[in-house]
């Protein structure tokens, strides 16, 4: 493969919507921008904030979660395991010592470099267990040291040829503390079905939730009818190709990585306060609840993700002396920015926010504005739309522009060329056809 013949992104975006259409796009965008952030080394001008990005797909049961990340994981170089921890005890997680008290059990996370999990609240478990993996499950997220204290760690006699041989595996026991520490350094995939307030609620106030980087989506009766009478079939040329390059990915050193500067995040913030304040206008929160140093984090990451992806399409899978970031770089956000706050506006299948629910959100009348306003399938500018947008409610262009993201990618309107748009119809027959910046037939 001409590893510079297809945008990385773009391969990956093309591979997860052979698998499940528009969410199977957006998943293995994400995807592919977390793997991204396990190449990278960590920010040299600010080790506080984490490189690596870990991802919740939040929807409905039997809608291809688990089979999204399963595919993905296929394209990840062998040296860089991806192991199912689904169904893993916290003794195996983080580490024990057999029951003959002559061998320890070695972290998971000692060695393997990304994490799956099939379903979010079957490997928590409840109670206590589940206290136990989330308050651990938080420190190794955000790479900091695991440490566990076990009355049976505590064998005064065990071989110290043993605790030498764990040392060079990144893992420190001390017998005389009974206590077992590793430095982890992981991605983790997660899938998650609905979940009940109570849980919903424990998970939110222990940080859990919000160390992912959620992507979530509501599956409309439309889809269900789409994704039941139209069989989808992965792309296996697509895959293997994916695969080559997330090899020659891995293969790619950046020496120095700084964040994202001020002028940069000053460009940023306008478009995702304007979206924010649209969201909550009529409620009683704050700016700050929604765009806080999380959201931000995850912001910074996705960037250095896209420069490092961007950088290495076009240096020819050299190595990076300095990641420099761009204007494309920062535009790639701008054209996403909704979906970063997305989970904290209006969290879906939570009881608390039933009501909320299904209270009728600006970017959703906005969604419902624009196809009736190209309903007589003639071409219109941004400006047009915005003005008719205008005459029916007051909303920001922010929420215009992340509307119009949103049905560019759900295939419900094109863009025949730059700034102006269209109702989608079949591509084959379609007069914008030869030049339509958004035709996928």
């Amino acid at each position: 493969m001409d590893s510079g013949s297809r945008p990385p992104l773009r391969l990956a975006e093309e591979f997860g919507r052979s698998i499940a259409d528009g969410i199977g796009a957006e998943a293995f965008i994400e995807l592919q921008l977390s793997f991204a952030t396990r190449l990278l080394p960590k920010f040299s001008d600010n080790s506080l904030i984490r490189m690596r990005q870990h991802i919740l797909l939040h929807w409905d049961q039997s809608y291809f979660k688990s089979t999204l990340i399963d595919e993905f994981a296929k394209t990840v170089p062998k040296d860089k395991p991806v192991i199912n921890i689904s169904s893993m005890t916290p003794e195996t997680l983080f580490g024990s010592i057999s029951d003959d008290r002559k061998h320890i059990v070695k972290p998971v996370f000692a060695e393997n470099c990304f994490g799956k999990i099939d379903e979010l609240l079957g490997f928590l478990g409840t109670g206590n267990t589940m206290k136990d993996i989330v308050n651990t499950m938080n420190t190794g997220m955000e790479g900091k040291t695991v440490t566990r204290h076990l009355l049976k760690l505590g064998q005064l006699d065990f071989d110290k040829n043993k605790i030498e041989q764990l040392r060079t595996s990144n893992v420190n026991f001390d017998p005389n503390k009974a206590q077992l520490s590793h430095q982890p350094d992981f991605c983790i995939w997660a899938a998650s079905r609905p979940m009940e307030n109570r849980t919903f609620t424990y998970l939110k106030t222990s940080g859990h939730l919000y160390r992912y980087h959620i992507l979530q989506h509501e599956i409309s009766d439309e889809e269900a009818e789409h994704f039941f009478t139209k069989p989808l079939r992965p792309n296996l040329r697509l895959q293997e190709e994916l695969a080559v390059l997330n090899r020659q990915l891995a293969g790619v050193a950046v020496k120095n990585l700084s964040l994202p500067d001020e002028q940069i995040m000053v460009k940023i913030l306008p478009p995702l306060k304007d979206i924010v304040k649209d969201e909550i206008a009529s409620e009683k929160r704050r700016l700050a609840e929604v765009i806080d140093i999380r959201t931000q984090g995850d912001i910074m990451r996705e960037i250095a993700a896209h420069a490092f992806l961007r950088t290495v399409a076009e240096n020819d899978f050299r190595d990076i002396e300095k990641l420099e970031y761009t204007s494309d770089d920062i535009e790639f956000i701008l054209r996403r920015i909704g979906h970063f706050v997305e989970f904290k506006i209006n969290p879906l299948f939570a009881d608390e926010f039933t009501e909320r629910k299904h209270k009728k959100r600006p970017r959703e009348q906005v969604k419902e504005l624009v196809p009736q306003f190209l309903f007589d399938k003639e071409m219109r500018s941004r400006r047009e739309i915005e003005e008719y947008v205008n005459n029916k409610m007051t909303v920001g262009n922010a929420t215009i522009s992340a509307t119009l993201v949103m049905l560019l990618e759900e295939h419900r309107i094109c863009q025949p060329k730059y700034g102006s748009y269209i109702l989608k119809e079949d591509c084959k027959t379609c007069k914008c056809r030869d030049s339509c910046l958004s035709k996928t037939e």
